[in-house]
């Protein structure tokens, strides 16, 4: 684990450093595919981080050492117990207690989500499988290629709450969640892990939004029944939930113009 635990640092340094360059110079900007491409080039630049400062660069180049943050001790931590430190086995002990707590955690959420879809009645809708259930009180949320809601948000607003989960489903926004997800597992400690997901999943919901809109639903009634959903239960970590928070926000970057030249 002392490895692992040396990776997580160098990644989560790189990661953080990430973040605040994105809440700086884009978070507030409606450009909601660019924000979401740049959030995973940051995802993908942390994880790659340490085995780039492996490669064996010639010596005098400008990549040789230029990022060397001294955590061999604290990979060291896989030594035997009884000659090291304790300075080095206690951060890995309790990175492991935090590592183990959150995989439990995330796969408790993914238990309780598989069983509520498959306890639901199927509706094949042609793109995506429509789950409906009795009880309302979950928020319609899209997983994969399958929209769950209750009986009784199908029968109110339908069409539109299955126009922005089959958004989320057409751009794989599911797939961004699990990356998300598995950073926060391996950076449980981090912050920027944590604010890092909420970040890209408003950036879903932006999507998500503007293709309702564009698909000529009401923006009032929309934005209504956005305002009727911010209640009920959802699954933070691995689904995209209709009723997202940060709904001020959602609402404003509707009218918001987008940037010239993006």
């Amino acid at each position: 684990m002392g490895a692992l635990l040396a990776y997580s640092l160098y990644s989560g340094i790189f990661l953080l450093a990430a973040y605040l360059l994105y809440k700086w110079a884009m978070a507030g900007e409606k450009q909601a595919v660019l924000n979401r491409a740049v959030l995973l080039g940051a995802y993908a630049l942390s994880l790659c981080a340490w085995p780039l400062s492996l490669i064996r660069w010639p010596e005098g180049s400008a990549g040789a050492g230029a990022f060397d943050f001294g955590l061999e001790a604290v990979a060291a931590g896989d030594s035997d117990p009884s000659t090291s430190p304790l300075w080095h086995i206690l951060p890995v002990a309790v990175f492991t207690v935090g590592f183990v707590a959150i995989v439990v955690w995330t796969a408790v959420v993914a238990v309780r989500l598989v069983v509520l879809v498959r306890s639901g009645r199927h509706i094949d809708s042609g793109e995506f499988t429509l789950v409906l259930h009795r009880q309302g009180k979950v928020a319609p949320f899209s997983w994969g290629r399958y929209v769950v809601m209750g009986e009784a948000d199908y029968e109110a607003a339908g069409s539109i709450i299955a126009a922005h989960e089959l958004a989320h489903i057409r751009c794989r926004h599911c797939l961004d969640l699990i990356l998300a997800q598995a950073v926060c597992v391996l950076m449980w400690y981090n912050p920027a892990a944590w604010l890092m997901r909420e970040e890209l999943k408003s950036v879903h919901e932006y999507q998500a939004d503007a293709s309702v809109l564009a698909s000529g639903i009401d923006a009032r009634t929309y934005q209504m029944l956005l305002i009727k959903k911010a209640v009920g239960t959802r699954f933070q970590s691995l689904a995209n939930s209709l009723n997202h928070s940060k709904l001020k926000k959602r609402i404003t970057m509707m009218y918001k113009e987008k940037n010239s030249g993006l």
